[in-house]
């Protein structure tokens, strides 16, 4: 029974067993209080035959808390990593002039609950954030200059591998926790189990992809939900962007020229001041060069003869350490930390021997304090894959073979991205990375898209082979198109899909066309509707309906219907045509078991209704069966938020406003939670609730929430709406509480109108001139209701 114990139940028995324990030894004070009470009272005589009774007792139950201490420790025990905190995680290497960067990052944990630490690659962001962590955990004393976070008890440093995305995050976090798999919430558990009410230190390092960021958000927010008095560090090379949470920013930047020479001379590097400078500005200061004495030295004279240089150049590496160390680069950029154990089984000979050659050189080093895991910066990572492309090669090949035996098929895609085609086979290649690249782009995997990119940009051979079949290129062009979209890039997005067979060209496709290619035509309509295209946006839309339904292609079909409406509606040209479009879809989702077209169908007829003041007698019940209906299925977080939206519309309508709130309220939690970009029109919609029942304060914070969202994000319709909001809420209070003066006020309201008009929203440009109209005094002043579609 014990054997097939999980850790994480051998975890669950010592906790338990620790309950009982401190259970016990509560019930044995009491007894003892209670019998030492009985002795004061009782005849003197009697008195030490008592006490070696109570003697015997107390050495009984010593011996039998004992054993069951050893049984729980020999049982009840689970592989913990982190002994409570982070293990020591740098040898003792001075912290050169990073004296105010310490002091300010100190300065903002005590004071904020989320700190993004970002700079450049080889800046020595992980160098700092691991510092402050051993300092944390006891395991260095600060420097004399430096102060350390007096608030937190104990830290934990997580490097996080983001290219597969949050999946493997949390398999990797967990892991180092627990020594299992498990998702976020386990590792919460296991957190809120080891340290209690005791703040502590989480540090998240290289959270580096766009790819990642929406998830990282959403972890972090239910992680300070739960841990309230912790702190999260989270660094970064680009300042990060979640919608849900406030985080203070360190920028950190490369040395100084001096702190650049000591640097330098500690690792053994002796320059002239001359020699300093010219070194410091080819690599603007970046302290990974300096502690690379003999890569900084190869690195000068690499750029005096005017040649790309990498940390290998010049550098004699034994054969067998040319192949251990491609080997470690391949494993590095699927994991940051590189089981020695993992590196070991790769058929590599003398490999004690060639690891030590690879750590002497620099180029791997070994996770304090245990050694079982080496760490490889990106930068070493990258010249090596680069300056060992034979070596590589080869790896990879054998890599590719063995994760695909062992059922890791987005490891094996990755690996993939570096072989020679024509070594593991066009067969193999095709067969694991068609259907990861499908897999991700249906789960909204853009981290691993981006990386699959990145890397096929870097091989001449595994470009030229994807260029040799269209539809293997289309599908590549296809993922890398919804990965830009995803990330907001449409325009970028856009190119991309002109380089596929679909080109620019907008005729029905030939016959025969595959599936494929009718879903390259929807986002490239979709894109056409992101960027305000709406005209060519919806009879884009509505011919590829018809190509979808001479190909057989329901679902489609029901999603190109919906999106027709969806446009329309944005237009405000023909509402009408759009709720009949909404209703032909509602019913064509049904009919294909198109969850997600039938329900934005719904609410998106709801908000048409609920503009023009006309919703149905049965609008409530519609909804409320929809929110049923949407809350049985598995995922079903963002149509919650859009059916929640819709449902507090159609509370306010019926007069039910506090309700409205409550609504609106919980959906932005919600939203918060989710780190869901659709916080904002909830913020949106909630300021007009306030608006419209008098809070124009309160309204006025929600509005400019919204507008500084939409600003950063170029989202007119956002902005245009958001603009309106503010002149309505002065105008509505009677006062002017945003705008200084009726010019000013008049001066947003044309500048929301030209914005509507250029991005053809009629709706938002046709309010735009009733408010200009409320301004000077031309039409009456009953406050027209905005929407953000």
């Amino acid at each position: 029974m014990e054997a097939g114990r999980s850790p994480w139940r051998k975890l669950q028995l010592r906790r338990a067993t620790r309950g009982v324990l401190a259970l016990t030894a509560g019930l044995l004070v009491l007894f003892l209080a209670l019998l030492l009470v009985k002795l004061l009272l009782a005849d003197p005589t009697s008195l030490l035959s008592t006490s070696v009774a109570i003697a015997a007792i107390l050495e009984g139950l010593a011996a039998v808390a004992a054993v069951v201490l050893v049984v729980g420790d020999r049982r009840g025990s689970a592989p913990r990593p982190l002994a409570l905190r982070s293990a020591q995680l740098m040898e003792r290497q001075p912290v050169v002039d990073r004296t105010s960067e310490v002091a300010e990052l100190v300065e903002k944990i005590e004071r904020e609950p989320v700190v993004n630490v970002f700079g450049r690659r080889g800046v020595g962001k992980s160098f700092v954030l691991e510092y402050v962590v051993d300092v944390v955990n006891g395991n260095r004393k600060p420097n004399p200059d430096h102060s350390w976070p007096r608030t937190v008890l104990g830290a934990l440093y997580f490097d996080l591998a983001d290219v597969v995305g949050f999946d493997e995050i949390q398999r990797q976090v967990c892991q180092a926790a627990f020594g299992e798999d498990g998702n976020w919430s386990r590792f919460i558990s296991y957190v809120q189990g080891e340290f209690r009410d005791r703040p502590i230190l989480l540090v998240l390092d290289n959270v580096n992809s766009p790819g990642v960021w929406k998830a990282v958000g959403k972890a972090s927010h239910q992680y300070l939900r739960i841990r309230t008095k912790d702190r999260l560090v989270l660094g970064s090379i680009d300042p990060l962007e979640f919608h849900n949470l406030q985080m203070s920013r360190i920028r950190m930047g490369g040395l100084d020229v001096t702190a650049f020479g000591q640097l330098a001379a500690q690792e053994g590097l002796h320059l002239g001041s001359s020699e300093v400078e010219d070194l410091h500005d080819q690599c603007d200061g970046l302290p990974y060069y300096a502690r690379r004495s003999v890569a900084l030295a190869t690195l000068s004279r690499s750029r005096a003869s005017g040649q790309r240089a990498t940390l290998l150049d010049g550098v004699d590496l034994m054969d067998g350490t040319r192949d251990l160390v491609a080997y470690a680069a391949l494993l590095a950029v699927i994991n940051r930390q590189i089981p020695v154990r993992t590196l070991e089984r790769c058929p590599l000979a003398d490999f004690d021997v060639h690891l030590e050659d690879a750590i002497n050189q620099s180029l791997l080093s070994p996770i304090a304090p245990d050694g079982r895991h080496l760490r490889m910066h990106d930068i070493a990572r990258d010249d090596a894959l680069r300056a060992l492309a034979p070596e590589v090669s080869d790896a990879a090949a054998s890599l590719f073979e063995s994760a695909r035996r062992r059922g890791k098929d987005v490891d094996a895609a990755v690996f993939a991205m570096f072989t020679d085609p024509e070594v593991v086979g066009a067969g193999d290649f095709d067969a694991v990375l068609l259907p990861v690249i499908r897999s991700a782009v249906g789960s909204r995997n853009y981290a691993l898209l981006a990386n699959l990119h990145l890397r096929s940009r870097q091989s001449k051979r595994i470009l030229e082979f994807l260029a040799a079949e269209q539809a293997r290129y289309d599908l590549f062009s296809y993922g890398r198109a919804s990965q830009l979209a995803g990330l907001g890039r449409y325009s970028d997005a856009e190119e991309e899909l002109l380089t596929s067979s679909i080109g620019s060209a907008r005729t029905a496709p030939p016959a025969g066309n595959s599936a494929l290619q009718l879903e390259m035509r929807f986002l490239q309509a979709d894109i056409a509707h992101l960027l305000n295209r709406y005209e060519e946006a919806a009879e884009m839309f509505e011919e590829l309906a018809d190509w979808a339904d001479s190909a057989g292609e329901a679902p489609l079909r029901a999603k190109c219907v919906w999106a027709h409406a969806h446009v329309l509606r944005h237009q405000g040209r023909d509402l009408d045509r759009a709720l009949s479009l909404f209703s032909e879809a509602e019913a064509l989702g049904e009919q294909a078991g198109a969850l997600f077209v039938k329900s934005h169908s719904i609410t998106g007829a709801s908000g048409i209704r609920v503009l023009r003041g006309a919703i149905l007698d049965d609008e409530d019940r519609r909804l409320a069966q929809l929110e049923e209906e949407v809350a049985a299925t598995i995922s079903h977080d963002g149509h919650m938020l859009g059916i929640w939206k819709a449902q507090a519309r159609v509370d306010w309508i019926r007069g039910r406003h506090a309700h409205a709130l409550e609504t609106i309220d919980a959906a932005i939690d919600n939203a918060l939670a989710l780190n869901d970009r659709l916080l904002y029109n909830l913020y949106f919609e909630r300021g007009e609730f306030r608006r419209l029942s008098g809070d124009a304060p309160g309204s006025l914070e929600d509005y400019d929430r919204a507008l500084r969202f939409g600003t950063g994000n170029n989202d007119r319709n956002l902005i245009a709406n958001a603009l309106l909001g503010q002149v309505l809420a002065d105008l509505s209070a009677g006062r002017w509480l945003h705008h200084s003066s009726e010019v000013e006020a008049r001066g947003s309201a044309l500048r929301a109108r030209q914005m509507a008009l250029e991005a053809d929203i009629q709706v938002t440009a046709q309010v735009a001139e009733q408010v200009t109209g409320m301004l000077d005094g031309s039409v009456g002043v009953d406050p027209p209701r905005l929407i953000v579609f």
